[in-house]
């Protein structure tokens, strides 16, 4: 469902949709006024009315009209929709080409929808204005019907709700168009002959190619420490947007915070399964190992550009008084086109290790005073110093012999 809307917000709920039940509750969306009386070439408005039993996040429906009486000009979100996400037509398509193309070729405007992230807003139960819709009438009376077809609504945890969608109307005042009078066939032009045409080779297709890696692969760090790594993309298509789920061991790491990559920078970030989200989502994680869906994403015609580009990074810290060796696992990968499409997803790369090193105690150096240093003791000061004290001993050696 929710063709580009969804498509594009499947890499959010893509781990909890498919496991979800559908509501019990039900909406309606419906065309308000239901009968409307409008002159030639008048412009008007129609808004589209929610009715929910249930706290609603997101909406979508086709338009679909007559395209030889009306013509749609503007759609904007309304009510408690105001501030949503809206979308218009089916990626890659623009809101004006989609638009364009309702008014000239299909009498349908497809996809449109808003919608709110997880835990960032809805609609209350009850009646909702949702969109206004702006239309022209043409120069010709007649009465369109107003269609709402393809209707979904999702409620506050992301569950597909039973939605219904009820028709309206437009009647155009005024003659309507005159049709060819009986008995009267126009006379057809002749046809051009038609000049040979050269059938083109046909392009090769191209056959998704992606992953998402750790970078780097291993590291270590010291107990206590922080850590900033990367979730990497590589993929021959151009994309919308990326999904990864990461497991690793709570008692040896945490992770602090999650920021969207250079490539992402204009994209939406998103981490969880809703209602626990963002650093509600994190805290979690710390507790269960498991962090869910960290999704980021572009509305077309925004897009991320083919080859290797920075996902996400992720800040890890260490835990004090812990040293060994653990995992860090990519699960539940997933990329999207720019149509929408899910692009399936190696897990070359998917894995990295990171080894807790225990601090450096120097109790065993001779004349050392019996310090031990402490973990923000400089390593390298420390080798040099032991050098400087082994290189002083053999170059008293020498004079000894010397003399």
């Amino acid at each position: 469902m929710w063709k580009a809307c969804f498509a594009v917000c499947a890499l959010l709920f893509v781990a909890t949709l498919n496991a979800m039940p559908v509501s019990a509750a039900a909406s309606t969306l419906s065309v308000d006024p239901e009968d409307k009386q409008v002159a030639q070439d008048e412009t008007f408005t129609l808004s589209i009315k929610l009715n929910s039993d249930v706290i609603v996040s997101g909406v979508q429906t086709d338009i679909e009209f007559d395209q030889t009486l009306l013509q749609i000009v503007d759609t904007v979100l309304a009510g408690p929709f105001d501030g949503a996400t809206a979308l218009v037509g089916v990626a890659p398509q623009t809101k004006a080409q989609a638009i364009a193309e309702a008014n000239t070729t299909t009498g349908k405007l497809e996809n449109v929808a808003a919608f709110f992230l997880p835990g960032a807003g809805g609609a209350p139960p009850g009646d909702s204005e949702v969109i206004v819709v702006t239309f022209k009438a043409g120069a010709s009376g007649g009465v369109s019907t107003i269609t709402l077809s393809d209707t979904e609504t999702t409620d506050d945890q992301s569950n597909d709700v039973p939605t219904t969608g009820e028709e309206g109307q437009v009647t155009v005042a005024g003659p309507t168009a005159s049709p060819t009078p009986v008995g009267q066939t126009p006379t057809p032009s002749p046809s051009p002959s038609p000049e040979p045409s050269v059938t083109p080779s046909p392009s090769p297709t191209l056959v998704p190619v992606a992953s998402i890696a750790i970078t780097p692969a291993t590291f270590a760090v010291r107990p206590g420490a922080e850590y900033i790594l990367t979730l990497t993309q590589n993929t021959n298509q151009t994309t919308t947007g990326s999904q990864a789920s990461i497991k690793f061991d709570p008692a040896m790491i945490q992770i602090v915070t999650v920021t969207k990559g250079t490539a992402f920078a204009k994209a939406s970030l998103v981490m969880g399964v809703a209602p626990v989200t963002g650093t509600a989502a994190i805290a979690a994680a710390n507790t269960t190992g498991l962090l869910q869906a960290v999704s980021a994403f572009v509305i077309p015609p925004n897009t991320i550009a083919s080859g290797q580009q920075e996902f996400v990074t992720i800040k890890i810290q260490a835990k004090a008084g812990v040293s060994g060796t653990t995992k860090i696992e990519l699960t539940n990968l997933e990329m999207l086109d720019t149509a929408g499409n899910l692009i399936g997803v190696t897990a070359a790369g998917a894995q990295g290790e990171v080894s807790v090193n225990a601090p450096l105690s120097l109790t065993g150096l001779p004349r050392g005073g019996g310090t031990v240093a402490s973990d923000s003791t400089p390593v390298l000061w420390l080798l040099a110093g032991a050098f400087a004290a082994m290189t002083g001993a053999f170059v008293l050696a020498r004079v000894t012999r010397r003399r």
